[in-house]
């Protein structure tokens, strides 16, 4: 009877040490997060409802599979839930936890960007909600379904959902270098060894450090740089990593050697719309310009960036306004890396 006691005993102990270990497996488990998250006012729960025309799951699947065909960008699971705290109409995205913009949308209506409508002279009245396009911050008005109905055949109609999704394109593009992972790094380096040539990855590997080719991947995506051909890309590693292991001298020679595709992916209807800096503001640029451990900046004033910045954004948006597309900036290529950079931060 003592021994059956004993045996007993020893059991339970064994089964508490095991619920213990369980435990603590668990919390292991909760420190994982979602990679991207998009979290949605209540008034939204109808484009999560899988009979709605604007099912948000679905224009998400499309997006994943957008970025992946243009970009070579094979973006991680986006999970959609409803937070019940925020403004019935707002979304958020968020990545690992971590808020980083949001926008209002009305899901019952159409948005028309405003510009639209004084170009095309349609002054008939509206029944109308003014706000701006949550992905560009210009002026729209969101309108009934009976009015868009009235106007689609002039003018662009967007629902909910697509001007969610289109927010939500540029907000990926633009925080890759934030989302893209070391681990997803290493999934392009097995592609490489799978589909392309094993020793070229092992080379690029031993002359970059993956942090470095984590940087020169985000660095192209951010910039709209397909690395599709990832594989190419690649050898193109392999030969200049010879000469430097930089990870923004490296994203620029890789965009060179990618320059005719970048073009191509320019030209609009046959025609290069493009804007050039003058021969005085190049060379004032290209004086002030110094190389630092975060790539290359120009060495100004907060009164003359904030001159120069102001300036730009007001002939890209006039010459944007005259041709219908948006203008690209041709620059001297020792100053190209630094002027996007100051352009994108505006510091």
């Amino acid at each position: 009877m003592l021994h059956i006691n004993f045996l007993n005993h020893m059991l339970k102990k064994v089964q508490n040490k095991m619920e213990i270990i369980d435990y603590i497996n668990n919390l292991y488990n909760c420190l994982k997060t979602d990679d991207l998250r998009i979290e949605i006012g209540h008034a939204l729960l109808q484009i999560v409802d899988s009979e709605s025309d604007i099912f948000l799951p679905s224009r998400i699947a499309t997006i994943r599979q957008e970025l992946t065909d243009e970009l070579g960008y094979i973006i991680p699971f986006v999970n959609v839930t409803v937070n019940k705290k925020i403004n019935p109409n707002q979304y958020e995205f968020y990545i690992r936890d971590k808020k980083y913009t949001s926008g209002i949308v009305y899901p019952n209506r159409y948005m028309v960007i405003a510009d639209t409508i004084s170009k095309k002279n349609i002054n008939f009245e509206f029944d109308k909600i003014e706000d701006l396009d949550p992905a560009y911050g210009t002026d729209a008005i969101w309108i009934t379904k009976e009015d868009a109905i009235k106007i689609h055949n002039d003018i662009t109609c967007t629902d909910a959902t697509d001007v969610i999704m289109t927010h939500f394109k540029e907000f990926v593009i633009e925080h890759v270098d934030v989302i893209l992972t070391i681990k997803e790094v290493y999934k392009y380096v097995e592609t490489v060894k799978s589909n392309y040539s094993k020793q070229v990855a092992n080379t690029v590997l031993k002359r970059i450090d993956v942090t470095e080719l984590r940087r020169i991947l985000s660095n192209l995506i951010k910039e709209n740089v397909s690395i599709k051909d990832i594989g190419y890309i690649f050898e193109l590693l392999s030969d200049f990593g010879k000469f430097t292991q930089q990870s923004y001298t490296l994203s620029e020679r890789i965009r060179f050697s990618l320059s005719k595709n970048i073009m191509n992916n320019n030209i609009k209807n046959g025609v290069l719309y493009s804007l050039t800096l003058g021969e005085s503001l190049e060379s004032m640029l290209i004086e002030s310009l110094q190389y630092t451990e975060l790539g290359p900046m120009f060495m100004l004033s907060p009164e003359q960036i904030k001159d120069f910045v102001e300036k730009v954004a007001r002939y890209l948006m006039e010459n944007h306004k005259k041709c219908n597309y948006q203008p690209i900036i041709i620059a001297d290529p020792k100053i190209r890396l630094a002027l996007y950079g100051l352009l994108v931060s505006g510091e």
